[in-house]
C-alpha cells in the first residue's frame, strides 16, 4: 500500500524510480527489468556466499472471520452473499533461510503492518521480507483504523476490520516457533 490514498504519506528524501525512456511501454518496461537483472547480477558477484545452515517453514491453514464485502462506509452485502463468493479459508507460510524469514501472506498487506511484523521478528533475532500474494489472494489487509475510511483499499479489506490484528498475531506465534539459537549455535 505504499501508494495509499487512504495513509498521509510524508515527504520523503529518497527520489523514486525515474522511469527509463522508451518509445512504448514494451520498450521501456524491458529496459527497467534488463536494468534490475544487471544491479541483482552485479550485486551477487560482488557479494560474498552466505552459508545458510538451518532451512525450515512453517505452513498453517488460516480459517477466515466472516466476509464483510462493503457497497459503501456503511453498507455491506449479506454475509451468506461473501460466504458465497469467497474462500473461509486461506494458508500462510514462514520459510526459514538461516536467519532470514519469508512471511508468506495471501493479500496486499499493509506498509505498517509489514513494519510491524519485521521489528517483532528482528527483536527475535531474524530479518523478515514479506511476500504478498503467497498462494492465495483475499483482498487487502489494513490497519484497523482505515477500515471506515471511503476508499479502495478499505473496500477491498474482505474481511472486516481486525484483520489485521488477526493476521498479525498468527504471524508472531509461527515467528515465535522458530529457533534462532540453531543457527548460531551451526556457524
Amino acid at each position: 500500500m505504499e501508494s495509499c490514498r487512504c495513509i498521509p504519506r510524508e515527504r520523503s528524501r529518497i527520489k523514486g524510480p525515474t522511469p527509463p525512456r522508451g518509445n512504448s511501454v514494451y520498450e521501456r518496461t524491458d529496459r527497467i527489468g534488463r536494468e534490475l537483472a544487471e544491479r541483482v547480477l552485479k550485486s551477487a558477484i560482488d557479494s560474498p556466499p552466505v552459508r545458510i545452515s538451518t532451512v525450515g517453514g512453517v505452513d498453517i491453514a488460516l480459517p477466515l472471520p466472516p466476509p464483510q464485502i462493503k457497497l459503501s462506509p456503511n453498507h455491506r452485502l449479506p454475509i451468506w452473499v461473501g460466504r458465497a463468493l469467497l474462500d473461509d479459508t486461506t494458508s500462510i507460510q514462514i520459510l526459514r533461510l538461516g536467519p532470514v524469514l519469508l512471511l508468506g501472506v495471501p493479500c496486499d498487506l499493509g506498509a505498517e503492518i509489514g513494519l510491524d511484523l519485521k521489528q517483532y521478528a528482528r527483536s527475535k533475532g531474524y530479518e523478515a521480507i514479506v511476500v504478498g500474494f503467497a498462494n492465495d489472494y483475499i483482498g487487502y489487509v489494513i490497519p484497523d483504523k482505515y477500515y471506515s475510511w471511503p476508499t479502495y483499499e478499505a473496500f477491498m479489506s474482505f474481511n472486516g476490520p481486525y484483520m489485521a490484528d488477526y493476521i498479525s498475531l498468527v504471524l508472531e506465534q509461527m515467528i515465535d516457533r522458530t529457533n534462532p539459537e540453531q543457527e548460531t549455535s551451526a556457524r
